[in-house]
């Protein structure tokens, strides 16, 4: 791979997203340090996420985000991330938060998935969750996606 950054978005679900992703998840990974990966997002409904979930992780459940980073150790990034639209709207009505936001956050989580960032223990999710806020916050100050 040359230096070169690819983003790819697909979207299969029927809830419609109504702000840039592209330039959104270009502007994280910029922010991270980020210069050469392919990251491909596809939206997907709840039940194409169970079934990636049974597939390869074991699990029978709906989940808001899966992620693989398909790149060798050492190698620019090339990641697969799946986001179920349906569970991002569930989680922002639960925690109160704006569908927007949830979905930004979500994203930001992939991102750092990618980057090797674990959520196995409290420890390591209590990191994340700072990280994730974190970052969105000196985004959106800065307005730097818009």
């Amino acid at each position: 791979m040359t230096n070169m950054m690819s983003i790819v978005v697909n979207n299969e679900s029927d809830i419609s997203v109504n702000f840039d992703v592209e330039r959104f998840l270009a502007t994280v990974i910029r922010d991270q340090g980020i210069e050469v990966g392919i990251f491909e997002v596809s939206f997907v409904t709840p039940d194409t996420i169970v079934s990636i979930n049974q597939a390869h992780l074991g699990r029978d459940y709906v989940t808001d985000s899966i992620t693989y980073n398909l790149g060798a150790e050492g190698d620019p990034i090339e990641s697969d991330i799946y986001i179920c639209l349906d569970q991002v709207q569930d989680n922002a009505e639960a925690l109160g938060n704006p569908f927007e936001f949830e979905l930004k956050i979500v994203m930001i989580h992939c991102i750092l998935h990618c980057l090797g960032y674990e959520d196995y223990t409290p420890e390591s999710r209590a990191q994340m969750d700072r990280l994730q806020l974190e970052i969105i916050h000196r985004i959106e100050e800065e307005n730097r996606w818009n």
